[in-house]
């Protein structure tokens, strides 16, 4: 099985910042919505998105393909309807279309405004990002989401004990993190240290909060959540 992430008219309200790539591949919490899919999924992924993007972000149709609407976040309770989807079905909420699952000869003709034959209700609520300022009004949420489902089942790499952290299990550093005589608040939300990512020296940061892969924090910051950094 593969996703295909679709663009729908968000790509349109999300201007400008869908100018150069699909909705799918925007970055809200700590991954971007394609990768969020793509763990919950454990699946690969690739874009059905605009003529002039399509070449940067290539489309590959494979046997068995779950198209799946780039602005939509996921979920347990949303990759539960989806994994039930029988071939031809859709699942949608009010006119907004989640998801299809499609054989590779119609997905080949995918199109998400045309009418499907046999349709699923989904009745929950979720998060949609549909204009550039849901990203900021969802980012706690996604944060806490992202930190849990990137975390699980781990133990963070060590960091400097120059470092304060105050609250437990909710801060975590992957390998290549480095941060220095700096304090971590996590009472109010995680906070995590991407790969080789860096915090320098007198930085104060309270979660939600979380520095991606390969970028710094400099000298005497002060951050508070819910904040994303980077790339």
């Amino acid at each position: 099985m593969a996703i295909i992430f679709f663009d729908d008219n968000a790509h349109q309200t999300l201007l400008p910042l869908t100018y150069t790539r699909p909705v799918a591949n925007l970055r809200i919490g700590i991954l971007t919505i394609a990768e969020k899919w793509g763990k919950y999924l454990n699946a690969d992924f690739s874009y059905h998105t605009q003529d002039y993007l399509q070449a940067k972000f290539p489309l590959t149709v494979v046997s068995e393909n779950i198209f799946v609407n780039g602005s939509v976040c996921p979920d347990d309770s949303l990759v539960e309807a989806i994994d039930k989807l029988k071939t031809g079905e859709a699942l949608k909420s009010n006119d907004i279309l989640i998801a299809v699952k499609l054989n590779k000869t119609d997905a080949a003709d995918f199109n998400h405004n045309r009418g499907f034959e046999s349709v699923v209700d989904y009745g929950r609520s979720f998060v949609a990002i549909r204009y550039p300022e849901d990203i900021f009004k969802q980012n706690a949420v996604e944060l806490n989401k992202d930190f849990a489902l990137l975390t699980k089942g781990r133990v963070s790499a060590p960091v400097s004990n120059t470092n304060t952290i105050i609250g437990e299990g909710q801060f975590f550093a992957e390998e290549g993190a480095v941060a220095e005589c700096s304090t971590f608040n996590t009472t109010n939300g995680p906070i995590y240290l991407g790969a080789n990512s860096e915090v320098w020296e007198g930085v104060h940061i309270r979660g939600a909060f979380a520095l991606c892969n390969d970028s710094q924090v400099k000298m005497g910051a002060k951050i508070y959540g819910a904040t994303t950094i980077g790339p």
